[in-house]
């Protein structure tokens, strides 16, 4: 009886080590996309609440509707990345119809402390147009400052939900239609190329 126990302690980190090695490979493949020189790409869908922001303009209120976001990014060390962002927005309307581009630079930094957290700061293009019935329009077409955060979940893996909210402002441009977005939206990303080991 000794002896089989002594065996069996001598045995079993034998036999768990296969275990134990495929276990750190998982770790190691599903750790969070945010390393260095992570390539990834994602796409989404959004609600948009545009506050036109115009006191001549046929347009007021808010036009509400749909967008859709494609985005492509690279991580860099200490949490930061950058990516390139661009964004539809169109609204439905029986009597008028507001549709946006934007197209965007973002540098963002993922929190330490809050691991699916990360924020963003941005500038790029804006071009809006908008219609109404009696052919009336609300156009302008300038630059645009954004800030906003998103939440990757879950957080270690390389395919991921994100939940996404930002805003938007035009601030200068061919006219004075300047609005104001609210975007709220969910994507899917992915983290599609790691160049470096470890990640």
């Amino acid at each position: 009886m000794q002896i089989i126990d002594t065996l069996t302690r001598r045995c079993a980190p034998l036999a768990f080590a296969p275990l134990l090695a495929l276990f750190t490979r998982e770790v190691v493949a599903q750790t969070r996309p945010s390393s260095n020189d992570r390539i990834w790409v994602e796409i989404g869908a959004e609600a948009n609440v545009q506050n036109q922001q115009c006191g001549s303009c046929f347009r007021q209120g808010n036009a509400v509707g749909p967008a859709i976001l494609g985005a492509i990014g690279t991580t860099l060390p200490h949490g930061f990345g950058l990516a390139v962002a661009g964004r539809g927005f169109q609204e439905f309307n029986t009597e008028h119809t507001q549709h946006s581009r934007y197209v965007l630079v973002l540098v963002q930094y993922a929190v330490p402390s809050i691991s699916p957290l990360t924020v963003n700061v941005g500038a790029g293009h804006a071009r809006h147009d908008g219609e109404r019935t009696d052919a009336d329009r609300n156009h302008n077409s300038g630059p645009v400052i954004s800030a906003g955060a998103a939440l990757r979940l879950p957080t270690t893996s390389r395919v991921a939900f994100t939940l996404n909210a930002s805003v938007l402002k035009t601030v200068q441009g061919s006219s004075n239609f300047r609005p104001t977005t609210a975007t709220f939206g969910i994507g899917l990303n992915f983290g599609i190329l790691c160049r470096t080991t470890g990640c």
